[in-house]
């Protein structure tokens, strides 16, 4: 972009720069799978308990399913690896709220029989 002085050149260059904001959000929104956070929804994290044996459903074959929810819902999503002779792992799900909802939805609509409880 070509800085111009003067009222007239920055009110250009002001109109230039929000078009590219503009171009750049449209592009965001129309990828398929993304979702666009909220300014106030701020970040949350959940913790559950999961059972050791429905972990393999939770990460899919090769990390499928887990990459699944983490690209459908925006949400990061981890699945801690036992302490010693533990039945139970926990699942964290971290992001904007509206992610983490959306990745706690998803989990009960891949996984309906696995059980979760929260931390």
């Amino acid at each position: 972009a070509d800085f111009q002085k003067g009222a007239h050149g920055a009110l250009r260059d002001a109109e230039a720069a929000l078009a590219l904001v503009l171009r750049e959000l449209r592009l965001l929104v129309e990828q398929r799978g993304h979702r666009v956070g909220t300014w106030s929804g701020g970040e949350r994290c959940k913790r559950y308990r999961v059972l050791e044996s429905d972990a393999g459903k939770i990460i899919g074959r090769q990390g499928a399913k887990i990459n699944e929810l983490r690209a459908k819902s925006g949400a990061e999503v981890k699945l801690h690896e036992r302490r010693s002779s533990s039945p139970v792992r926990v699942l964290e799900i971290r992001g904007e709220a509206e992610a983490v909802s959306c990745a706690e939805r998803l989990m009960r609509e891949m996984h309906g029989n696995i059980h979760m409880r929260a931390l």
